[in-house]
């Protein structure tokens, strides 16, 4: 994925030549880290070799299927919408921008809080919500 990523978008977004030689390296070295990413999951075993090869030749038909069928024109900037949502926001009133701020902080923390929860699987890292689990414990402690 990361090699459909540097060859798309990597000579635009740093400016050097398309296929030339940054480039070039760029996608050379995402190779060579795929193939080592591969061993290093078959040696670690979290894989069977055949979802390794699957997934090496499933990844780049679905990257070139996506670029062809699903979205063939490439996603141009479009530099004068960006500076005039730029300039929109700079005429934003403070009110409004402190708002912005809050209903992100807001967000943020109940993003955490879901985190939490899925983490601990409930409430009790707050202290809500039934009783401890020694107090339910078994006699073994389970």
């Amino acid at each position: 994925l990361s090699l459909g990523l540097i060859h798309r978008y990597g000579a635009d977004a740093w400016a050097v030549p398309r296929h030339g030689t940054a480039h070039v390296a760029a996608m050379s070295a995402c190779v060579l880290l795929t193939l080592v990413q591969a061993v290093f999951i078959l040696k670690a075993r979290h894989h069977y070799t055949v979802d390794v090869v699957v997934a090496t030749y499933t990844v780049p038909l679905m990257w070139h299927f996506h670029n062809t069928v699903v979205q063939p024109a490439d996603l141009k900037v479009d530099r004068a919408h960006i500076e005039k949502a730029i300039e929109a926001d700079r005429d934003r009133p403070l009110w409004q921008r402190i708002a912005l701020v809050i209903q992100t902080i807001l967000m943020l923390a109940f993003l955490v809080l879901a985190l939490l929860v899925i983490v601990h699987g409930n409430f009790r890292f707050i202290g809500v919500g039934g009783h401890p689990a020694s107090s339910i414990a078994g006699p073994h402690g389970w």
